[in-house]
């Protein structure tokens, strides 16, 4: 409850500005709950990542000396797939895509949203990094709008073995491990399978994420030049044990 109108703070320029949020919980009314400084900072720089240009600082007066920390991605989802590979070596440019979407839902209503993924491959092969959002909020279980990254990344590596007379075909098990990639999906309306939200369930959206999955990863592909795309193909193709059909979704 404020206890007085909102002030201004003399002597700060104009060209500055942002919120200083000041926390002290009263644990006569909140039950004892000790704050995990790491686990805020965590979240902090997770919406830093997820909010282009958002610079948040957080302070620990509990110790002495304080703790503080800075979050703040300048390249929003980049600067994220970056950080996941600050220990591995790329094998392809960075493909970062943001586009509003038309979902058509009847034949005669359609609604918009707007998709933003980051993604790239590495020589390292450890645990798969792919995370997914809607709204900002973690779909920890993935949902409609991960299987359709998945399914275009799949299907974009197949077909551009196909055409370039590559007998042999990747399912998502043979490359995950060499991907780090994020995805947030801006929806009206989304659709979950709990309250917790962790499986996003709105089946409408997969075909034009999927669509604009393929199509940007097989351009990037397409563009390489003959020897680069070779050596970018091998990465995956030394390391291949199944031939199996995708298995994204």
């Amino acid at each position: 409850m404020a206890d007085s109108p909102l002030q201004q703070i003399a002597g700060v320029p104009d060209s500055e500005h942002g919120l200083k949020l000041t926390f002290t919980p009263d644990f006569s009314i909140l039950e004892p709950n000790p704050f995990d400084f790491e686990r805020i900072v965590a979240r902090c720089c997770e919406l830093a990542y997820l909010i282009a240009g958002l610079k948040i600082i957080i302070r620990d007066e509990r110790t002495t000396p304080f703790q503080e920390r800075a979050c703040f991605a300048p390249d929003d989802l980049k600067t994220w797939v970056q950080d996941l590979n600050r220990s591995a070596l790329p094998i392809h440019d960075m493909l970062h895509i943001k586009q509003p979407l038309l979902i058509p839902v009847s034949e005669n209503h359609q609604y918009k949203c707007e998709v933003e993924f980051a993604l790239q491959f590495t020589s390292h092969s450890g645990q798969s990094n792919v995370l997914s959002f809607v709204n900002r909020i973690e779909t920890s279980k993935g949902g409609t709008h991960l299987a359709a990254l998945k399914a275009g990344i799949v299907s974009a590596l197949n077909e551009q073995l196909v055409s370039h007379g590559i007998d042999s075909q990747l399912d998502w098990q043979a490359i995950a491990h060499r991907l780090s990639a994020v995805i947030v999906l801006h929806h009206p309306d989304p659709q979950f399978d709990s309250a917790m939200k962790p499986h996003m369930m709105n089946l409408e959206v997969f075909g034009p994420i999927a669509d604009l999955a393929f199509t940007s990863l097989w351009r990037q592909i397409e563009s390489m030049k003959s020897d680069v795309r070779n050596r970018f193909f091998d990465h995956f193709l030394s390391h291949t044990t199944s031939n199996s059909p995708d298995s994204a979704v």
